[in-house]
Formats: C-alpha cells, structure tokens, sequence
C-alpha cells in the first residue's frame, strides 16, 4: 500500500505502467537496494532520462523508508514528533514553509506521527513532497522509548 500510493504520484510514465514500476520499487526496498540500483532498472524498462531515473529512485526509497520508520514509531506508541529541516538546499530553494515548520518545532510545536504537521493548510510528512529531505525528531517519553528500543533490539543507556 505505501509503494501503491507513491508510485501513483509518478507522472512521467505512462499510467499504464504503474503496477509493474511499483512491483520494481517494492522489490528494490525489500532487498534493500540502493537508489542507483533501483535508477538502473527505471531507465532500462523506461524512456526516461537519467536525472528523471534518479529523482524517482530517491523519491521512492525515501517516501517509503519514512513511512515504514513512521509506522514502526506509531506501532511502539510514539506519536508526537518535531519537524526538522534537512538545511541541505541551495539559496532560495528551500521550502519556506518547511523552514517555517522547523522553527514552529524550535519553539515546542510537535506534530502528531498518525496526521502529519499542517503546513500550507494540509498535513504533510517529512520526505513526502518531491525532493524533500526533511525529517523528524521524536518525542517520547522514557516507557514509550524502552518498547521501542526492544522491538527493535537497541541497547539503552541506565
């Protein structure tokens, strides 16, 4: 479902193709590929470009890497998070409102995991826009933490 969705937003090929782009993605996430990898097979099944290739690759992986760490968060019962900016934009490229979300989170505003942060008057997720390196930090309390980190094996500090 998460690959379903972001393969839909794709339109530089043709519809028609989208079960088997998302079937490709799908495929590369599950065994961890890397974008060049997933870019590679784009532009042999695809006339795109290679700049168009590389775009997807990244955009997809991190679309749903952000998901599945999203939806593990949210299973282990943390659901409040502070936007961050990534930083990483050339001058005058970045997202303003993006920028202005990061700040929102300097001053204590936290956005819940399950909606989103509401920015430009929908809720949004890190890395859910093309070409947005945005990201979060989450805010937990030390219970909330601890499940977490045993689901996922990780030593905490005493």
């Amino acid at each position: 479902m998460i690959v379903t969705e972001n393969v839909n937003l794709i339109k530089s090929i043709p519809s028609q193709y989208f079960l088997e782009v998302e079937r490709i993605v799908f495929e590369a996430i599950a065994n961890g590929n890397k974008i060049d990898e997933l870019k590679s097979e784009l532009l042999k099944r695809y006339a795109i470009t290679n700049r168009r290739a590389k775009l997807i690759a990244k955009d997809q992986i991190k679309k749903a890497t952000e998901m599945l760490e999203r939806r593990q968060l949210i299973d282990a019962g943390v659901t409040k998070g502070f936007w961050l900016h990534s930083g990483n934009y050339k001058p005058g490229r970045a997202r303003k409102s993006h920028v202005e979300a990061a700040q929102r989170a300097k001053r204590g505003e936290w956005y819940d995991l399950r909606k989103g942060m509401l920015i430009d008057g929908r809720f949004t997720h890190p890395k859910e826009l093309v070409n947005c390196n945005c990201t979060r930090k989450i805010y937990a309390e030390l219970r909330q933490l601890s499940r977490f980190a045993v689901d996922k094996n990780i030593r905490m500090a005493a």
